[in-house]
């Protein structure tokens, strides 16, 4: 797949996220930065680590990955480096295998 078209539900890289993920609701744990009037809204740095064991480390903004991030399989391993768009990948980025 082509990384513009990738989007975080891809089972290839063994993430498991809720039904309601486009709204930047996942299964998991989220540890990091919120937006200063919204104590619920994800916005800043942080790690987001799914349920399945895959995470994300990188910007937030409105609840969605956005900016520049790294995604996790659940080994731990890298499986993408680079810039996201409400929560799917954008622009410059590298997949690993």
């Amino acid at each position: 797949f082509g990384v513009a078209d990738a989007h975080i539900h891809s089972t290839s890289f063994g993430l498991t996220v809720s039904e309601d993920s486009e709204a930047g609701n996942y299964d998991g744990v989220y540890e990091g930065s919120y937006h200063s009037s919204f104590s619920n809204m994800k916005h800043g740095v942080g790690k987001l680590v799914f349920a399945s064991g895959g995470s994300y480390q990188g910007n937030f903004s409105w609840n969605k990955m956005d900016g520049w991030g790294k995604l996790f399989y659940p080994s731990g391993r890298l499986a993408y480096e680079g810039y996201w768009k409400n929560n799917k990948f954008e622009g410059y980025g590298k997949l690993f295998n």
